[in-house]
């Protein structure tokens, strides 16, 4: 009987990239037993899964098939002896307690750990015993990654971003009215986490329907690609913080109104550096509902969010101390 104890000098588990992971292997051998070697292993991976109902000829008829698709990637991995080799002599392992200390240096970039139905981001480390003409004796565990998400390189995405659409409004094609036009103005395109978007939005409201509310929304999109046996993409969203807004706008008025959303520190913003398999977009969704329609019209706009602060050293950007500008400034 083998007992294997992995332990790490974080209780929490939780490394950044590019750190030095300490961890603490303890063995309990009950009874002596033969091995080609002891290693210890580190690595992390990321795996996209799932299933798909298609179409397909089956015996000449048209069926439903459960395809499955997968993904898989390696991030690094690092393995080391500390007994024997792949190759040498079997020894004999006497009963007894036996410790080892070790330390794995962590890659400079890694997606932060991650798990969703449609995928996973793991880091683990393996302490094997090879068996020659058996099983191989192992134990595992987790440990995790959280990683900053830069986005210092984008500062031309700080200046005032504007959005209008205009939107069709009518029953059918014989009874379509003015259409109304929604004008989403945010100061910038890339935040930090702590800080609040304020967000403008107008309507104007030319059509002959009264609107009853306005929703502003934060929306997370996850987009995960598995490659085998064919590249598909699927995805997840998700939404993060929400305002609804109950404000009447009758036919043929206009009105400005203003929204912020807070970008709470302790949620898990998410960042898949160094991966091919898992994206993640943050998107600011303004929706209106106008009386009478099922499909309420609705304007989405991309920001990023990071928490590592921009550098500000070029003094023709905006800093984040700087008061955003009002619609007025922005609307040409």
């Amino acid at each position: 009987m083998i007992i294997f104890n992995i332990t790490f000098d974080k209780e929490d588990k939780c490394y950044a990239p590019g750190e030095t992971l300490f961890c603490h292997l303890h063995i309990c051998v009950a009874e002596k037993f033969k091995a080609r070697s002891l290693s210890i292993e580190i690595r992390g991976f990321g795996r996209t899964e799932w299933n798909v109902s298609e179409s397909e000829m089956v015996n000449a008829r048209m069926g439903v098939a459960a395809n499955k698709y997968v993904g898989h990637e390696n991030y690094f991995m690092e393995s080391r002896y500390l007994i024997g080799d792949h190759d040498a002599n079997p020894i004999v392992i006497e009963p007894g307690t036996y410790h080892y200390d070790i330390k794995f240096t962590l890659p400079d970039i890694l997606p932060s750990s991650f798990e969703h139905h449609l995928g996973k981001i793991c880091y683990v480390v393996e302490a094997i015993y090879n068996i020659p003409r058996g099983f191989d004796r192992t134990s595992s565990e987790i440990f995790y990654i959280t990683s900053d998400i830069d986005v210092s390189q984008h500062l031309e995405l700080q200046a005032p971003i504007k959005s209008i659409k205009e939107v069709p409004i009518g029953f059918c094609c014989c009874c379509l009215s003015d259409p109304l036009q929604m004008i989403t103005v945010i100061p910038k395109n890339v935040f930090l986490t702590g800080e609040t978007i304020p967000i403008t939005f107008e309507i104007d409201n030319n059509s002959n329907v009264r609107i009853n509310y306005i929703k502003f929304e934060l929306i997370e999109k996850l987009s995960f690609v598995a490659t085998n046996p064919r590249v598909v993409r699927a995805s997840d969203r998700k939404i993060v913080d929400k305002h609804y807004m109950h404000t009447i706008i009758e036919p043929y008025q206009n009105k400005l109104i203003k929204s912020e959303i807070y970008l709470d520190p302790d949620y898990f913003w998410k960042g898949f550096e160094g991966s091919v398999l898992f994206y993640c977009d943050y998107m600011i969704r303004v929706e209106i509902d106008p009386v009478g329609f099922s499909m309420n019209p609705a304007d989405e706009m991309k920001i990023r969010i990071g928490n590592i602060p921009l550098r500000t050293d070029d003094t023709s950007v905006a800093s984040y101390e700087d008061a955003p500008p009002e619609y007025n400034e922005i609307q040409n």
